[in-house]
C-alpha cells in the first residue's frame, strides 16, 4: 500500500492537467474506493485548491451532468456502490455520505479534467513560426516556441505551467518557499530558480537544463512506484520520457544549443525523425509528413537556420535515408530512400 496523500497529490495534479484516460478515470474510480483514507487524501487536496480559486464543484449547476458522457459516468457509479455497499468500508455501509462523497468527487474529475478555471489561470499561445517571450508575475521568464500553448498558474504560493502543446524556455527566479512546477503528459519538472527548456510532442516529454538543477518526476499513478520514479538532471543534461514509459538515459548536449532556437537555429542531438517533423510543422506553413511510421524512428543530428527552411528538405535527402517528395500543394512527404516513385 502507498502512502494515501502522495497517491491523492499525483492523481489531483493528473486530473488538472486533462491527461486522464478512460482507463485510468477507471481507475481512480476504484482508488477513491478502496478505503476512507483515500478518500479524505483526495478531499484535502480538493479543500487546498479551492483555497487557491481553482475549484469550487459546489457551484456547479446540476444541469451540467447532462454534459457528462453516460457510459464513464455510470461505470464512476457502479465501482463506488459496488465497494461501497458491498461492506468494503464497514462502518459506512448503512450510510449515504460515502457514495455522496465519491460522486462528487468523480463529477468534479469528469466535468473538471482539464478545464482551466479561476482568476489566476492564464493561457498564452503562439501561432506558426511565432516565437513570444512572456514576463510572468514573479518575474520569471518564459519564452514560447512556434505553435505552443501553455497554461499558466500563479498565487502566494503556486507556480505552475502546463505545457499542451509544443515547447516553452523556462528562466525562473528563485523563491525557495514555492517551487515552480511545469507539467507536461505524465512527467513533471520541478525547480526552486533555474532555466531549462521543455518540449512536449505527441509521443514524449523532453527537458534539458541550461543552468541550475532541475527535478523531473513521473506523474502517472501506475509509474510513481516504479524503480525510476524521477531522475535529477544538472546544466548540459537531457532526458525524454515516452508517454507512459519510464524515464530515457539522461544524455549530454552543449549548453549553448539547449535555447539556440530563440536566437533562430534549431538544433537537433540524434533526434527522431518524428520529432523533427512535428517541429518543422511548427515552424512551416508547408506541412511534412511520413509515408510510413518506420521512418519516424530514423535519427536526426544536423543544425539549420529557422529563416533557411525551403533548404530543408534537400538536406534531409542528403542526409538521412529518405527521399522528399514534394506535392503540388507544398505539402511534403518523406519516402524511404528505397521505396519506388509513385508509391
Amino acid at each position: 500500500m502507498g502512502n494515501p496523500e502522495v497517491q491523492a497529490r499525483e492523481w489531483f495534479m493528473r486530473v488538472q492537467s486533462g491527461e486522464l484516460s478512460d482507463r485510468q478515470q477507471e481507475a481512480l474510480a476504484d482508488w477513491l474506493c478502496e478505503s476512507p483514507e483515500n478518500l479524505a487524501a483526495y478531499q484535502h487536496c480538493e479543500a487546498v485548491w479551492e483555497q487557491l480559486g481553482r475549484l469550487d464543484t459546489a457551484e456547479v449547476p446540476v444541469e451540467r451532468a447532462d454534459r457528462v458522457e453516460g457510459s464513464l459516468w455510470q461505470r464512476f457509479l457502479l465501482a463506488a456502490s459496488t465497494r461501497l455497499n458491498g461492506g468494503f468500508f464497514p462502518g459506512w455501509k448503512t450510510s449515504g455520505f460515502a457514495l455522496a462523497s465519491v460522486t462528487a468527487l468523480v463529477f468534479g474529475v469528469l466535468f473538471w479534467n482539464g478545464q482551466p478555471t479561476g482568476p489566476d489561470a492564464l493561457k498564452f499561445e503562439t501561432s506558426i513560426g511565432e516565437v513570444a517571450t512572456y514576463q510572468l508575475d514573479d518575474g520569471s521568464e518564459l519564452t514560447l516556441g512556434a505553435r505552443s500553448r501553455v497554461r499558466v498558474v500563479m498565487s502566494e504560493s503556486v507556480r505552475r505551467v502546463d505545457i499542451q502543446a509544443g515547447r516553452g524556455y523556462f528562466d525562473v527566479v528563485t523563491d525557495p518557499e514555492r517551487p515552480f512546477h511545469v507539467y507536461a503528459h505524465d512527467a513533471r519538472v520541478e525547480v526552486v530558480g533555474t532555466q531549462f527548456d521543455v518540449l512536449r510532442t505527441e509521443r514524449r516529454v523532453t527537458v534539458s537544463v541550461r543552468e541550475g538543477i532541475v527535478d523531473v518526476l513521473a506523474t502517472d499513478p501506475d509509474q510513481v512506484a516504479a524503480e525510476q520514479p524521477s531522475v535529477t538532471l544538472r546544466a548540459g543534461n537531457r532526458v525524454t520520457k515516452e508517454r507512459h514509459e519510464t524515464f530515457s538515459a539522461i544524455d549530454t548536449l552543449p549548453e549553448e544549443d539547449i535555447s539556440a532556437w530563440r536566437q533562430g537555429r534549431l538544433v537537433y542531438h540524434r533526434a527522431s525523425l518524428n520529432d523533427v517533423v512535428d517541429e518543422l510543422n511548427r515552424y512551416s506553413s508547408d506541412r511534412f509528413t511520413l509515408a510510413s511510421p518506420d521512418l519516424g524512428g530514423i535519427e536526426l543530428t544536423a543544425s539549420f537556420q529557422i529563416d533557411q527552411l525551403d533548404a530543408l528538405p534537400e538536406l534531409l535527402s542528403k542526409t538521412l535515408p529518405v527521399r522528399v517528395q514534394k506535392e503540388s500543394d507544398g505539402h511534403y512527404i518523406l519516402f524511404s530512400a528505397n521505396a519506388p516513385y509513385g508509391s
